[in-house]
């Protein structure tokens, strides 16, 4: 199996192609010159060998022409010659054929007109290669032109068939082909196992490479060689022992500032030079009511809730300065801090979110806190004031007088402790201090105590009451004080806000889970846009009537706190003109 993976490996099979193509090309070069220089050995050899002959035939040829005879070359060379592959042609000036070794006739109009004859006029010997009708191929044509005194008597020559010396190449060839494919073979085997010795080490360095692209950096590479594969498996060994550490280290680092990110109340976004997200904690998400996708790679203006910060991201990454606004957004106050950073290769910013809603929120209740106390207490102050002023300067001469100012005094300095009373107890519910002892409470009876003492004051006012109680108890999970406390601020602003003669509704009702208490009256009613604030401290829909009234302003505020601490939740219908409806709904108890 490892033999079939070594084979599969690219760079095996290149290595062996390689070596293989320069072996191919070497041999092939090697057996293509040899085949030439075989193949000249051979033509000049037989050129060599067709001289010496027509010189041992010349004498008897130059005889025979003089005789003017026909000559039996049959006789003249032994069988063996006679027999064998090269034809011996004596040619008479006139250009007839007077001799044939192989009895054979060439249609020639004079045989002075071939061309070896005509080249051996010019030298020696006349060779030529040339097409041959008698052996429908190529042959050699070896021409001894014979002379008398200077007379050209006629010609002598030797025709050798080129298919012949093939025949005797081919075979030569063949014998060095199988040679050579012997040698070939040996050394392919050979290169075969040198190439494979040194594709294993290389693949297995490969293996370990991409293992530690993987985040694997424990693999080891066994190589107890001490060439230069080697010392490279060592030193991968080793580097792989020093990424594992540094990785690690980089790994635990990452997580630690991964960890403080996430952890962190404000929404952090990194991005590069292009506006691209590189970075996002999980408070980002809740800061810009945005999907807890992977918005990574994404820019800001293609990012959900996200486009708000192009502006301030380009100043940032244009200027490179930190800057430090505060944008509304969705009903948000937001605080950016932008600071630019380059690292290595990436240049960028960091934005840092803070929502400052609620302390923007806080800072203007503050403020209105303050100023409504300082007004709320000034009011009965100043009245105090004046009246304690006009008895300090006009004494009690005239004591029906003295007598009304004093129950003035008296009614003022009842709305300083009521509104002193009521701060104290938005303060301490703020603070924590009052800690609602919870547990099962029979609502109804609660109900029915405070009803008992505002008796007088419903009478007075010829209000009608219809309540509407359950049979059974009706046990929620509350504090008794919180609960009295609860319906007694419901139905005190009933009370002062329903005209003479107007009608409040009592109801409890009872769920499998819950039971709901309904204050309504037929008032004077509240305004939808002012519906949302009217929980707030010292809001109040007609300050003037209010005041009048005797309200401080802080008796729903504190309804709310009690209800939400008995973990309850409390709601609100009105139309202007109609009266109002207060819904107070709390867990109920088994």
């Amino acid at each position: 199996m490892q033999r079939l993976e070594i084979i599969s490996s690219p760079y095996f099979r290149k290595l062996l192609t390689l070596i293989s193509l320069i072996m191919l090309v070497s041999h092939g070069g090697t057996f293509y010159l040899l085949s030439e220089r075989l193949g000249n050995s051979l033509f000049e050899r037989e050129v060599a060998n067709l001289k010496d002959k027509l010189i041992l035939l010349e004498p008897r040829a130059l005889l025979a022409l003089k005789e003017n005879r026909d000559l039996d070359l049959g006789h003249i060379f032994p069988e063996k010659d006679a027999l064998s592959n090269v034809r011996y042609t004596v040619i008479a000036r006139r250009g007839e054929m007077i001799a044939d070794s192989h009895a054979l006739s060439e249609t020639v109009a004079s045989g002075f007109e071939l061309p070896e004859v005509v080249r051996a006029m010019d030298s020696p010997f006349g060779v030529v290669r040339r097409y041959s009708e008698i052996y429908r191929g190529d042959i050699i044509s070896v021409a001894y032109v014979i002379r008398n005194s200077g007379v050209v008597l006629g010609a002598l020559k030797a025709d050798y068939p080129v298919e012949v010396m093939r025949e005797e190449l081919y075979q030569v060839q063949k014998q060095i082909s199988i040679i050579f494919l012997v040698g070939y073979l040996i050394l392919f085997i050979t290169i075969f196992f040198l190439a494979k010795r040194v594709t294993e080490p290389v693949k297995r360095m490969a293996e370990v490479c991409e293992a530690m692209t993987k985040g694997n950096y424990r693999v080891k590479i066994a190589s107890n060689s001490h060439d230069e594969l080697g010392d490279l498996a060592r030193m991968l060994n080793k580097l792989g022992e020093d990424l594992s550490d540094r990785v690690s280290t980089a790994l635990a680092e990452k997580a630690k500032l991964k960890a403080m990110l996430q952890s962190l109340k404000e929404g952090i976004i990194a991005i590069d030079s292009e506006s691209r997200i590189l970075f996002t904690n999980q408070s980002m998400y809740q800061l810009l009511d945005s999907d807890e996708i992977d918005c990574r790679g994404q820019t800001l203006e293609n990012t959900k809730g996200c486009l708000f910060l192009k502006s301030i991201a380009e100043d940032v990454l244009r200027q490179k300065i930190p800057i430090h606004e505060e944008k509304q957004e969705a009903e948000k106050i937001i605080h950016i801090s932008a600071t630019p950073f380059e690292a290595e290769e990436i240049t960028g910013a960091v934005l840092v979110l803070q929502d400052r809603t609620e302390i923007r929120r806080l800072e203007t209740m503050r403020r209105d806190f303050v100023a409504n106390v300082s007004h709320e207490l000034k009011t009965p102050l100043t009245a105090i004031k004046g009246y304690v002023e006009t008895l300090l300067e006009y004494g009690f001469s005239d004591t029906a007088i003295a007598g009304t100012f004093l129950d003035r005094i008296a009614v003022n300095t009842d709305r300083l402790t009521v509104l002193v009373t009521d701060i104290l107890a938005l303060s301490k519910l703020d603070s924590g201090q009052n800690m609602l002892e919870t547990h099962p409470c029979d609502w109804g009876f609660v109900i029915k105590k405070v009803l008992h003492r505002h008796e007088a004051l419903i009478t007075e006012k010829s209000l009608k009451l219809r309540l509407d109680l359950p049979s059974s108890p009706a046990l929620v999970e509350g504090d008794m004080e919180a609960l009295g406390q609860v319906f007694e601020n419901l139905l005190t602003n009933a009370i002062r806000y329903t005209p003479g003669g107007g009608c409040i509704d009592v109801l409890l009702k009872t769920a499998p889970s819950e039971v709901t208490l309904e204050v309504c009256d037929t008032g004077l009613g509240i305004p939808t846009k002012e519906q949302g604030r009217i929980f707030e401290r010292f809001y109040r829909v007609d300050r003037a009537r209010s005041r009048d009234g005797g309200g401080t302003g802080l008796g729903l505020s504190i309804v709310k706190h009690l209800v939400l601490e008995m973990g309850g939740r409390i709601a609100l219908e009105s139309y202007p003109g109609q009266g109002s409806r207060f819904f107070v709904t709390l867990r109920r108890a088994f």
